[in-house]
């Protein structure tokens, strides 16, 4: 009788079979090709785990798009909702947080004044959760976030902070995609709320952080600011307003980060057309600083 025995090397891409007389024993070699597996290429889902793709397939930017459909419908007992939406953001597990993250969502889109009851609270638990070390989940809350910013606009003066700080926090992240969903939930926040508010968590959150990435996300939303403003109107903002932009500009325009400076020198270049601009920025500006600027000032006109 014969016996068959197959062994796969590992470093190559043929099977030798091996054939096994009973006496006298002889081996006979043969090489049997190997069928290549098929294309299939491997993307890394946002939850970290990999998905097949199709071959030849191309790698879309779609993980950058909103996580929460259009198509959310609108809950019976939204008031008993919340409660468990709550509940569910404090679950250690991810995927029950979620859950609660659509919940709110939906909250959000259909019933905004439930919300707006446990305003602060709601604020708090979303904060938490743009800070969540599971990138899917940070992605999540900031683009909640944004929701919240559609739906309930100026209603979240109040507690801005409590949401402003951890989405400035993760605009300097080295995930990209957490970069950009922050920084679009900041663009959101500038659009509704008031000017001297956002103005003021510009400043307090972005301008005055530690990290240097940051601050180049508070340059950029000034810069915005006063390109949607206008220069005549940034001028005749009340004077507290008016001069958190120029002295933040000012310091803005010294820092080592070359993007930083490039979005100063584009407030400044808005700025300095208005009639009395020199005259402003020497009495708002300290004087040690405006002597390191004067020069660039200049060579902005």
């Amino acid at each position: 009788d014969l016996q068959v025995e197959e062994a796969a090397a590992p470093s190559t891409t043929l099977v030798e079979e091996m054939v096994i007389t009973a006496a006298p024993v002889k081996r006979v070699r043969r090489t049997v090709p190997v069928k290549p597996p098929a294309n299939k290429t491997q993307a890394r889902s946002l939850n970290g785990s990999f998905s097949r793709s199709r071959p030849g397939a191309k790698q879309s930017y779609s993980n950058t798009g909103c996580l929460f459909p259009d198509t959310l419908q609108p809950l019976e007992k939204p008031r008993d909702a919340l409660q468990q939406c709550f509940q569910k953001l404090d679950n250690p597990e991810w995927e029950v947080v979620m859950q609660g993250l659509n919940t709110m969502v939906r909250l959000s889109r259909h019933h905004p004044d439930t919300l707006q009851d446990q305003l602060h609270r709601v604020l708090v638990a979303l904060g938490k959760q743009v800070r969540n070390l599971r990138s899917q989940v940070s992605r999540a809350a900031c683009q909640v976030a944004g929701e919240l910013f559609g739906s309930l606009k100026r209603a979240l003066e109040t507690d801005l902070d409590e949401l402003v700080t951890p989405l400035f926090h993760r605009s300097a992240d080295t995930n990209k995609f957490l970069r950009a969903d922050s920084n679009a939930a900041l663009d959101k926040m500038l659009e509704v709320i008031s000017i001297p508010r956002a103005i003021s968590a510009i400043v307090a959150k972005g301008v005055n952080h530690q990290h240097a990435v940051v601050r180049t996300a508070a340059a950029r939303l000034l810069v915005s600011l006063v390109s949607k403003l206008g220069t005549e109107k940034t001028m005749t903002l009340p004077r507290e307003s008016r001069d958190k932009i120029l002295v933040s500009g000012a310091n803005l325009l010294m820092e080592g980060s070359l993007d930083t400076r490039c979005y100063a020198k584009q407030l400044f270049r808005q700025l300095s057309s208005y009639p009395n601009f020199s005259r402003i920025i020497t009495e708002v500006v300290p004087a040690p600083v405006l002597r390191n600027i004067s020069k660039t000032l200049q060579n902005l006109k």
